[in-house]
């Protein structure tokens, strides 16, 4: 049987004139695994109120484009202002991205005070410059106190003279600055915004448009980790992530698809304007990112440990977990921060992947599984 959830609906009429919306009757709809995210979503006129633009386009930076020109790395010298300027929303192949006004830097740690969210963006360009710096080595072979290329059958990885690739570190470390905490802790944590006027030019209210952002920004499917074309179920960054730590299992029938449901549940109950049940739902879908992200730092650090595989993937492990550990600082729910992230963080930065030990990696794995009741 399907994992089934039934749940109320308003129909709702925007009134334009007033700049204000109205509800309606009341429907009973039932939202499962195969629920659209907008299907249930609609005003008095039957027009769905969902716009999931602006969080498609951030995700297209990151993931399309900013990833995707990290990634030359490994063949060609690539230019830290090429990605600096990626990260302040201009420089994309996709001219509409260049044109939306939208950018990623600004929602990197957009829930910390100004000061501490600059300086965790500078670092984040400070990284820019790492990966730029040692891409000039991408001809060569990695090695303890010489950049290039680290090797896994026909896999790649570039890393720095200490064993650290670079990309990872700030792919994974962006999964948690940018998309974790922008969707967590800013769009989806605050429910005491205005739900009731229509903003100009749209059919939304800013509470609607912070939970469409929000959806958009993890997938740009109208089912989440609805396509088979994969083990991810096209998914990427944190929407892989979080589809591999919670997926649909068909074969015994047991749906751990929380965070779509959660998604769909919530932003009908925006709709209805029913704010403690629309706050019951972004619990579910930032706890479940917050642990995916902690599960994810661990299962690395578990590879980084396997000597039976070879140097390069550990060394790519070693990098995607630095990415993760870092990420950590934003699990806010979970009561970690940046001083518990940058204990094991700084400590394995400072070390490098040459010269760790197992015990500094069961060190970490501990301190995570106890924050994180794991």
């Amino acid at each position: 049987m399907k994992k089934v959830f039934t749940i109320c609906a308003l129909a709702t009429t925007v009134l334009f004139s007033a700049c204000k919306r109205e509800d309606k009757d009341e429907t009973v709809v039932t939202v499962d695994y195969t629920t659209s995210y907008s299907n249930f979503i609609k005003n008095a006129a039957g027009d769905t109120t969902t716009d999931r633009t602006a969080g498609r386009k951030l995700n297209k930076m990151f993931a399309g484009e900013l990833v995707t020109y990290m990634r030359k790395s490994t063949s060609q010298a690539i230019n830290s202002s090429d990605m600096k300027n990626m990260f302040a929303g201009s420089g994309f192949s996709d001219v509409t991205l260049n044109q939306s006004g939208l950018q990623i830097k600004a929602n990197v740690a957009s829930s910390f005070p100004s000061a501490d969210a600059d300086k965790i963006r500078a670092k984040f360009e400070s990284y820019f410059d790492s990966l730029a710096n040692i891409s000039t080595s991408f001809a060569d072979s990695a090695k303890e106190g010489k950049a290039g290329i680290a090797y896994n059958v026909t896999s790649k990885y570039l890393c720095d003279a200490k064993g650290i690739e670079w990309i990872q570190v700030i792919q994974k470390g962006l999964i948690g600055a940018f998309q974790l905490d922008y969707i967590g802790n800013v769009l989806l944590a605050n429910t005491n915004v205005d739900n009731t006027t229509i903003l100009s030019g749209t059919k939304q209210t800013q509470l609607a448009q912070n939970w469409d952002r929000a959806y958009g920004l993890l997938t740009t499917k109208n089912i989440y980790g609805s396509s088979a074309s994969s083990t991810i179920h096209g998914e990427s960054q944190l929407g892989a992530y979080a589809w591999e730590y919670n997926p649909y299992n068909p074969s015994t029938k047991k749906a751990l698809d929380d965070i779509h449901s959660a998604f769909v549940k919530g932003r009908i109950a925006v709709q209805n304007n029913d704010l403690n049940a629309a706050k019951t739902q972004a619990d579910i879908i930032r706890l479940t990112y917050e642990k995916t992200l902690a599960k994810s730092a661990l299962g690395y650090i578990v590879k980084t440990k396997d000597k039976t595989t070879s140097v390069g993937a550990r060394i790519h492990a070693f990098g995607e977990g630095l990415g993760f550990i870092y990420s950590l600082r934003f699990c806010k729910l979970s009561g970690a921060d940046a001083t518990f992230a940058d204990d094991i963080f700084n400590d394995f930065i400072n070390t490098g992947f040459y010269k760790l030990t197992d015990k500094q990696l069961d060190d970490a794995a501990t301190k995570i599984k106890t924050k994180f009741n794991l």
